[in-house]
């Protein structure tokens, strides 16, 4: 039997556990997303029902009086940080629902809410195909499998790492450069379901509020995604790729996480204000500079050390970086990323690299109103074309090359309205695969998902978005960082690790699963920028003929 179209395919069945209908908004923006979309409706709200406690102001003090010192912290950085408090504010969810309500009475413990047989025998009656888990404390008992595909929950955190709460904190206190945020289908461990989605991002470094607005901002749009993932790809597909993330060992080696006390606070706090000074000392005697490195070899292979590769180092005012390799007439040219750092707008070069180590200096060959950067080149039909970033111009854009290596014309759009970066093209299977990281909600970082797009011809206006897109979601291994090349019959993706700071190391991820249904990676290796003292990031590299290329952020002594 043909799989139904998305025209008379049912919506899947969305059923809410609410303490109550007054919510944070951005699980506000979450329900609005899903009750209007074309692939779910909210099918059923199950309410707590229960009296609220009027505790005094002094038994609250009194009961808090442990971890006081953190909870003022958090107030002050609501009152300083006005956006941060915007996606805790209460908002109604009674505007945008009207389905059925069921109110329960669980048994409950200082950890667990068990709801009776009865009520579930209630529950069941609505047919519900998936809950939301947006009150309640941890679930135990047979309402874990009340709904076809359980019960869907948030962690704001990495749950390997951070078990517990409160979401975000523990992360800026420790100095882990990462935050993640786990999506899990819940049993009656503790942050220890079945894992949907795994998203890891830079964690701010200097404010709590800060690093949780970003997490609860980004969650907006997670849930949703894997409910239309589910409704597009079908179950059997869906949880063919669930079983798949679920199926390795796993073990939690960490505390279990509360509310700092106040001596954890205090240590905590110095701890990230130290930081925050050794950043501002660096700044007053050191400047940045992205420069070029490279080496000549004779094997077929990329260079592997490099503490050997030699440096071509810009003027003082500018930065080369993002730097691809062209050979023609037994010459190599390089196309890379000039700045001028008082214009802080991005042009595209080219330079001449001889064999003997010699270099032209670089010619301006690609001059836009907006920012350029990572000049990515590809052949088709014996020409050659440019795809380089134009992210802050919210298109993709293509140029190919009528007098090589200076000339170039704009030929077309490849995407509008969209603000993708360093968009990599690979041919493959007959087709072509863009990979580009997408910024999709404003104001958050572009460092993070990575989208895959594919098309029969270079020219088509009609680029396919990949069903699982997007198809990374950690910023360790998200952003391109060069050409994909293959090697043995393996295929491997150069990526950024820009965890500690954007552009701080590449990956080597192996492309295990590459076709229009499905999408999968691994790490192979990774490149630390460890090889020098003055070195602070490396975040492109790239192999042709014996020369490999890579660019490196470098500090140097502003005396």
């Amino acid at each position: 039997m043909e799989e139904k179209t998305s025209k008379t395919k049912k919506k899947i069945r969305i059923g809410l556990l609410l303490n109550d209908y007054q919510v944070s908004f951005w699980i506000f923006k979450m329900v609005e997303i899903l009750s209007s979309s074309n692939y779910a409706e909210i099918s059923l709200v199950v309410k707590r029902n229960s009296e609220k406690k009027n505790n005094s102001s002094r038994n609250k003090f009194w009961n808090n009086r442990s971890h006081i010192l953190y909870i003022i912290f958090i107030k002050i950085e609501s009152i300083v940080f006005k956006s941060v408090k915007k996606y805790v504010s209460p908002v109604s969810l009674k505007g945008i629902i009207t389905c059925p309500e069921v109110l329960i009475t669980p048994k409950t413990s200082r950890l667990y809410d068990e709801i009776i047989q009865e009520d579930i025998d209630k529950i069941a009656q609505h047919d519900i195909d998936i809950f939301i888990r947006l009150g309640f404390k941890i679930l135990k008992g047979n309402i874990l499998n009340c709904s076809k595909h359980g019960i869907w929950s948030y962690h704001h955190g990495d749950n390997k790492a951070y078990r517990g709460g409160p979401p975000g904190a523990w992360e800026v206190l420790n100095n882990n450069p990462l935050t993640g945020v786990t999506l899990q289908i819940l049993n009656e461990k503790l942050d220890g379901g079945k894992i949907l989605l795994k998203s890891y991002s830079s964690t701010s470094p200097f404010s709590i509020s800060k690093n949780r607005k970003s997490i609860y901002k980004k969650s907006i749009v997670y849930l949703p995604r894997k409910v239309a993932e589910l409704y597009n790809r079908g179950e059997v597909a869906f949880f063919k790729d669930v079983n798949k993330l679920n199926n390795k060992p796993s073990f939690y080696n960490f505390k279990l996480y509360k509310t700092p006390k106040n001596i954890e606070f205090i240590i905590g706090l110095l701890s990230i204000y130290s930081k925050w000074l050794n950043k501002k000392v660096k700044n007053v005697f050191f400047n940045e500079q992205w420069i070029v490195l490279f080496k000549f070899d004779n094997s077929t292979k990329m260079s592997d050390t490099l503490y050997n590769f030699k440096r071509i180092t810009p003027p003082r005012d500018r930065i080369w970086a993002d730097p691809f390799i062209w050979q023609k007439d037994g010459s190599f040219y390089l196309f890379l990323e000039e700045m001028i750092n008082k214009e802080n707008k991005g042009k595209i070069s080219v330079m001449k690299l001889n064999k003997n180590g010699t270099y032209d200096l670089p010619k301006i060959i690609i001059e836009e109103n907006y920012h350029l950067s990572y000049p990515f080149l590809l052949e088709e039909n014996n020409e050659l074309f440019m795809i380089p970033e134009s992210g802050i111009n919210k298109t993709i854009n293509l140029y190919q090359c009528i007098e090589f290596p200076h000339k170039w014309e704009f030929v077309k759009f490849i995407m509008k309205d969209i603000q993708a970066v360093d968009s990599t093209v690979f041919y493959y299977n007959n087709k072509y695969w863009l990979f580009a990281n997408v910024r999709q909600q404003p104001k958050t970082s572009i460092h993070e998902e990575l989208f895959l797009f594919f098309t029969e011809s270079l020219m088509d206006d009609n680029w396919i978005s990949h069903p699982k897109n997007p198809i990374v979601t950690d910023i360790r291994c998200s952003r391109p960082a060069g050409n994909i090349f293959v090697k043995e019959n393996r295929i491997y993706r150069p990526s950024q690790n820009c965890a500690e700071r954007y552009g701080y190391a590449i990956n080597i991820q192996e492309i295990i699963a590459l076709n229009e249904n499905e999408y999968e990676e691994k790490n192979i290796d990774s490149i630390f920028p460890n090889w020098a003292d003055d070195l602070l990031g490396t975040h492109t590299i790239n192999h042709c003929q014996g020369l490999t290329v890579i660019d490196a952020l470098i500090k140097q002594s502003k005396f």
